[in-house]
Protein backbone atom coordinates (compact mmCIF):
# COMPACT_ATOMS: atom_id res chain seq x y z
CA UNK A 1 0.00 0.00 0.00
CA UNK A 2 2.77 2.44 0.91
CA UNK A 3 4.63 1.82 -2.32
CA UNK A 4 1.41 2.41 -4.26
CA UNK A 5 1.32 5.92 -2.80
CA UNK A 6 4.88 6.53 -3.99
CA UNK A 7 3.96 5.10 -7.39
CA UNK A 8 1.29 7.85 -7.65
CA UNK A 9 4.06 10.42 -7.10
CA UNK A 10 6.10 8.74 -9.86
CA UNK A 11 3.07 8.91 -12.19
CA UNK A 12 2.70 12.66 -11.56
CA UNK A 13 6.39 13.28 -12.17
CA UNK A 14 6.44 11.20 -15.35
CA UNK A 15 3.33 12.98 -16.69
CA UNK A 16 4.84 16.42 -16.09
CA UNK A 17 2.82 19.60 -16.20
CA UNK A 18 2.90 23.30 -17.05
CA UNK A 19 5.81 24.02 -14.71
CA UNK A 20 7.96 20.95 -15.41
CA UNK A 21 8.23 18.57 -18.31
CA UNK A 22 7.92 14.83 -17.80
CA UNK A 23 10.61 13.38 -15.56
CA UNK A 24 12.29 10.57 -17.44
CA UNK A 25 15.24 9.81 -15.21
CA UNK A 26 14.34 8.26 -11.87
CA UNK A 27 17.26 6.82 -9.94
CA UNK A 28 16.61 4.99 -6.72
CA UNK A 29 18.97 4.07 -3.95
CA UNK A 30 20.44 0.60 -3.84
CA UNK A 31 19.79 -1.67 -0.88
CA UNK A 32 23.35 -0.94 0.28
CA UNK A 33 22.77 2.84 0.06
CA UNK A 34 19.55 2.55 2.08
CA UNK A 35 21.44 0.52 4.69
CA UNK A 36 24.18 3.17 4.71
CA UNK A 37 21.59 5.89 5.29
CA UNK A 38 20.04 3.92 8.15
CA UNK A 39 23.46 3.44 9.70
CA UNK A 40 24.28 7.16 9.33
CA UNK A 41 21.08 8.03 11.22
CA UNK A 42 21.45 5.21 13.78
CA UNK A 43 18.19 3.61 12.66
CA UNK A 44 17.13 -0.03 12.69
CA UNK A 45 13.96 0.53 10.67
CA UNK A 46 12.58 2.95 8.08
CA UNK A 47 8.91 3.70 7.48
CA UNK A 48 7.73 1.78 4.43
CA UNK A 49 6.73 4.89 2.44
CA UNK A 50 10.13 6.49 2.97
CA UNK A 51 11.93 3.26 2.03
CA UNK A 52 9.82 3.15 -1.16
CA UNK A 53 10.72 6.77 -1.96
CA UNK A 54 14.41 5.97 -1.54
CA UNK A 55 14.17 2.84 -3.69
CA UNK A 56 12.20 4.57 -6.50
CA UNK A 57 13.96 7.93 -6.77
CA UNK A 58 15.99 8.68 -3.64
CA UNK A 59 19.06 9.59 -5.69
CA UNK A 60 17.55 11.53 -8.60
CA UNK A 61 14.22 12.40 -10.19
CA UNK A 62 14.90 14.96 -12.88
CA UNK A 63 14.73 18.33 -11.17
CA UNK A 64 12.33 17.18 -8.44
CA UNK A 65 13.81 17.81 -4.98
CA UNK A 66 16.93 19.16 -6.67
CA UNK A 67 16.63 22.81 -5.89
CA UNK A 68 20.30 23.82 -5.63
CA UNK A 69 19.14 26.25 -2.96
CA UNK A 70 20.93 24.81 0.04
CA UNK A 71 18.42 22.04 0.70
CA UNK A 72 19.33 18.38 0.97
CA UNK A 73 16.62 15.82 0.16
CA UNK A 74 18.47 13.11 -1.77
CA UNK A 75 21.11 10.47 -1.25
CA UNK A 76 24.07 10.88 -0.59
CA UNK A 77 23.31 14.30 0.94
CA UNK A 78 20.89 12.52 3.29
CA UNK A 79 23.83 10.90 5.07
CA UNK A 80 24.55 14.16 6.91
CA UNK A 81 21.06 15.53 7.64
CA UNK A 82 20.64 13.99 11.11
CA UNK A 83 23.97 15.50 12.18
CA UNK A 84 22.86 18.87 10.83
CA UNK A 85 19.52 18.55 12.65
CA UNK A 86 21.25 17.80 15.95
CA UNK A 87 23.51 20.83 15.48
CA UNK A 88 20.49 23.06 14.75
CA UNK A 89 18.82 21.83 17.95
CA UNK A 90 22.02 22.34 19.95
CA UNK A 91 22.49 25.86 18.57
CA UNK A 92 18.90 26.66 19.59
CA UNK A 93 19.11 25.45 23.19
CA UNK A 94 17.64 21.96 22.60
CA UNK A 95 13.97 22.99 22.22
CA UNK A 96 13.14 19.28 21.79
CA UNK A 97 14.93 15.99 21.28
CA UNK A 98 14.79 13.78 18.24
CA UNK A 99 13.49 10.34 19.18
CA UNK A 100 15.82 7.45 18.32
CA UNK A 101 13.27 6.30 15.71
CA UNK A 102 12.81 9.74 14.10
CA UNK A 103 14.02 9.88 10.51
CA UNK A 104 15.46 13.19 9.32
CA UNK A 105 14.45 13.44 5.67
CA UNK A 106 15.77 16.87 4.63
CA UNK A 107 17.52 20.02 5.77
CA UNK A 108 17.59 23.56 4.43
CA UNK A 109 20.54 25.96 4.79
CA UNK A 110 21.58 24.45 8.13
CA UNK A 111 18.62 26.24 9.76
CA UNK A 112 15.58 24.03 9.15
CA UNK A 113 14.95 20.30 8.91
CA UNK A 114 12.07 17.95 8.14
CA UNK A 115 11.62 14.66 9.92
CA UNK A 116 9.30 11.69 10.30
CA UNK A 117 8.11 10.40 13.67
CA UNK A 118 7.20 6.73 13.07
CA UNK A 119 7.21 6.05 16.80
CA UNK A 120 4.34 8.53 17.32
CA UNK A 121 1.66 7.54 14.86
CA UNK A 122 1.48 5.45 11.71
CA UNK A 123 4.80 3.59 11.59
CA UNK A 124 4.44 2.89 7.84
CA UNK A 125 3.42 6.36 6.61
CA UNK A 126 4.17 8.79 9.45
CA UNK A 127 3.51 12.49 9.73
CA UNK A 128 6.07 15.00 8.48
CA UNK A 129 7.35 17.51 11.00
CA UNK A 130 9.61 20.50 10.52
CA UNK A 131 11.74 22.58 12.84
CA UNK A 132 13.09 26.04 12.03
CA UNK A 133 15.81 27.64 14.11
CA UNK A 134 14.62 30.25 16.56
CA UNK A 135 11.32 28.54 17.35
CA UNK A 136 10.34 26.79 20.56
CA UNK A 137 8.88 23.65 18.97
CA UNK A 138 8.56 21.67 15.75
CA UNK A 139 5.41 21.84 13.64
CA UNK A 140 3.52 19.06 11.87
CA UNK A 141 3.29 19.95 8.16
CA UNK A 142 1.51 16.85 6.87
CA UNK A 143 -0.32 13.94 8.49
CA UNK A 144 1.42 11.43 6.18
CA UNK A 145 4.73 11.35 4.33
CA UNK A 146 2.99 10.06 1.19
CA UNK A 147 0.63 13.08 1.17
CA UNK A 148 3.56 15.45 1.71
CA UNK A 149 5.54 13.97 -1.18
CA UNK A 150 2.45 13.93 -3.41
CA UNK A 151 1.92 17.63 -2.64
CA UNK A 152 5.53 18.45 -3.47
CA UNK A 153 5.22 16.56 -6.79
CA UNK A 154 2.03 18.45 -7.68
CA UNK A 155 3.69 21.73 -6.73
CA UNK A 156 6.72 20.84 -8.89
CA UNK A 157 4.70 19.91 -11.99
CA UNK A 158 1.96 22.54 -11.81
CA UNK A 159 3.90 25.44 -10.33
CA UNK A 160 1.03 26.05 -7.92
CA UNK A 161 2.27 26.35 -4.33
CA UNK A 162 0.49 23.88 -2.08
CA UNK A 163 2.64 24.55 0.96
CA UNK A 164 2.59 28.33 0.97
CA UNK A 165 1.30 29.20 4.42
CA UNK A 166 3.32 29.96 7.53
CA UNK A 167 3.46 26.73 9.52
CA UNK A 168 5.06 28.57 12.40
CA UNK A 169 2.27 31.12 12.87
CA UNK A 170 1.17 30.68 16.46
CA UNK A 171 4.38 28.89 17.51
CA UNK A 172 6.40 30.76 20.08
CA UNK A 173 9.85 31.95 19.17
CA UNK A 174 12.57 30.58 21.37
CA UNK A 175 12.94 32.74 24.44
CA UNK A 176 9.43 34.27 24.08
CA UNK A 177 6.98 33.99 26.95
Amino acid sequence: MACEAIDRVVDILQAGGPAAGPVRSLIGCTVAEIQHLMQAQGLHHLPETYRCFLARFGTAAGGFLARDDGSDWRYPDLLKVRTVAKRILEDNGHPFTLDPTDVVIAQYLDQQFHFLRPGRGDPHDPAVWTYLEGYAAPVKVSPRYSEFLLGLAQEFTTGTPLFDHDYFAGVARRGSP
